[in-house]
């Protein structure tokens, strides 16, 4: 798993909502809500477990993750009932920004794990 790409595909996801509000295309919140259907989604749900060597680390990302994905369910609402403000509000929220940091942080975690057993 590309750790880095990963990082940088759920900080990019605040950059894709608020393109959402000016655009009017919605993203699909069928599989934007769902925390199987992105790489690392799919990744945490196949081989993670057995790669990632903390168990409380791998249930940390995969309930972060799984949060972030169904954290996302009321913006993409607001988004396509058009209610910008609310979506901007949510957007811009502590909620949003505490759970890609959730996810983040993790990631974080495993890349210096990572890095760590490569130089062991």
């Amino acid at each position: 798993m590309d750790l880095n790409s990963a990082l940088v595909a759920h900080v990019r996801w605040k950059v894709r909502l608020l393109t959402s509000v000016e655009t009017g295309e919605v993203p699909d919140r069928q599989t934007s809500c769902v925390d199987n259907c992105c790489d690392l989604g799919k990744w945490i749900h196949g081989e993670a477990e057995r790669c990632i060597k903390d168990p409380g680390l791998f249930q940390r990302l995969r309930s972060s993750h799984a949060e972030f994905h169904s954290g996302l369910g009321p913006i993409i609402d607001a988004l396509a009932s058009r209610h910008l403000d609310e979506a901007q509000r949510q957007i811009h929220g502590p909620e949003f920004q505490a759970r890609t940091e959730a996810v983040v942080e993790c990631l974080v975690l495993l890349k210096h794990q990572d890095d760590q057993g490569a130089k062991s």
